[in-house]
């Protein structure tokens, strides 16, 4: 009887709930937090569509699968399960985020069959524990979507054009690590007629950003994170079109460059901020601005390597793993393939943490793990010298 009356639950994401108790929550209004670890947690996702009065619900995602056939379908069956909360619940607000250590999940999310049956009624849609495939159509539909919060692998212009037809949005928070053409153009007069809030981080370099006269009429608060270690990096990028935003109120800029003891001499990352500052002073309300550096370690990283998110999975196949540590510890040339190319050169520590969950026979592959790590700074070394670009497709820790 107490379950069925309860309307606001807060409850620590490791409580696990028994098979059919929150089928028995009628009057549940609010969940905060529940998560998914396993595969069996699905059964008890199946029952928030008995909630119908069910308002808000946050996830905590901490799935670790594995990367053979059996592992994959599995991801693919909870991300249905997810979807099924968007189609068929009722629900206004729904966050579903991260909780594995910092480690990413490779498994692609396609939202393909999503498609909401009924109006939706979704308000707030914050999903940030994967990265999406691509923006489907539907989401052009959530009339009553007034903030948004995604991670696009690569961003299109369909992918623009789609978010930007979504009506009442407000509030647009997108992370990407490039654009399908190297650049990501907003375009005038061309959707997002009520945005009045943006938020775009851009993970690759290379990717040029630019808001064209009449984008974004009344966005008022802007804030972006890109990183520019030579001129390159911005894709012939200056200020941005900056100077086009005519409601801008705020811009706020983080821009990751090279390594600390050289960022705040850097020509080349001063010259941003001053191209910004130039635009910004042509507006006629003055809006103010905030630049923040940060550290990068001096690489790039350009995402040429990898045409599709289908093909993420394949970076993560085990003997890949093996054979770049075999390369790393015979001191063979890095080869730009699939996994490797690895973020500053590995975090070898992360990459234990990965490899023990994903592999239950690691145990085999340990000898020799520390001469790894042993020789890492001096072949990082060698790459800064020869400023060798490390081409990946996504950064993996």
């Amino acid at each position: 009887m107490k379950l069925q009356r309860l309307a606001h639950l807060y409850v620590d994401p490791r409580i696990r709930f028994p098979d059919g108790m929150i089928g028995k929550m009628k009057s549940l209004e609010e969940l905060a937090e529940f998560e998914v670890c396993s595969y069996e947690i699905g059964k008890s996702m199946q029952e928030f569509s008995q909630l119908t009065k069910l308002r808000t619900l946050v996830i905590s995602w901490k799935l670790y699968c594995s990367f053979d056939s059996r592992g994959r379908q599995q991801a693919e069956d909870l991300q249905i399960l997810v979807g099924a909360l968007i189609s068929k619940c009722n629900l206004h607000n729904l966050y579903i985020h991260d909780r594995r250590d910092n480690l990413p999940w490779y498994q692609p999310l396609s939202t393909g069959s999503w498609c909401p049956t009924a109006r939706c009624t979704l308000q707030k849609l914050h999903i940030t524990f994967c990265f999406i495939d691509k923006v489907q159509n539907w989401m052009s539909s959530l009339v009553n979507l007034r903030e948004l919060e995604l991670q696009i692998y690569r961003t299109g212009p369909e992918d623009l054009e789609i978010l930007g037809a979504i009506p009442s949005l407000l509030y647009l928070e997108l992370v990407t690590f490039c654009s399908t053409n190297g650049r990501i153009i907003f375009r005038g007069n061309k959707g997002f007629r009520n945005l009045k809030h943006i938020s775009l981080c851009i993970v690759s370099c290379g990717t040029a950003l630019e808001f064209e006269a009449g984008s974004l009429p009344k966005v008022q608060d802007l804030k972006f994170k890109y990183c520019v270690h030579e001129m390159e990096c911005l894709n012939d990028a200056s200020n941005f079109g900056i100077e086009n935003l005519s409601s801008i109120a705020k811009v706020e800029v983080v821009i990751r460059g090279n390594c600390p003891s050289d960022i705040d001499n850097d020509d080349i990352v001063a010259s941003v901020p001053n191209a910004i500052k130039a635009a910004i002073e042509t507006l006629p309300n003055r809006p103010s601005a905030s630049f923040i550096t940060e550290s990068n370690d001096d690489y790039c990283k350009h995402s040429e390597m990898v045409s599709s998110l289908s093909e993420l999975p394949k970076m993560c196949d085990f003997s890949l793993v093996v054979s770049s540590i075999q390369q790393i510890q015979g001191h063979q040339p890095l080869t730009y393939g699939p996994l490797i190319c690895v973020s500053s050169l590995l975090s070898f520590g992360l990459l234990l943490k990965y490899l023990e969950r994903v592999n239950q026979n690691f145990g085999e592959y340990q000898s020799g793990w520390k001469n790894v790590k042993l020789k890492t700074s001096s072949i990082q070394s060698k790459l800064k010298v020869g400023r060798v670009r490390k081409r990946i497709a996504l950064c993996l820790f």
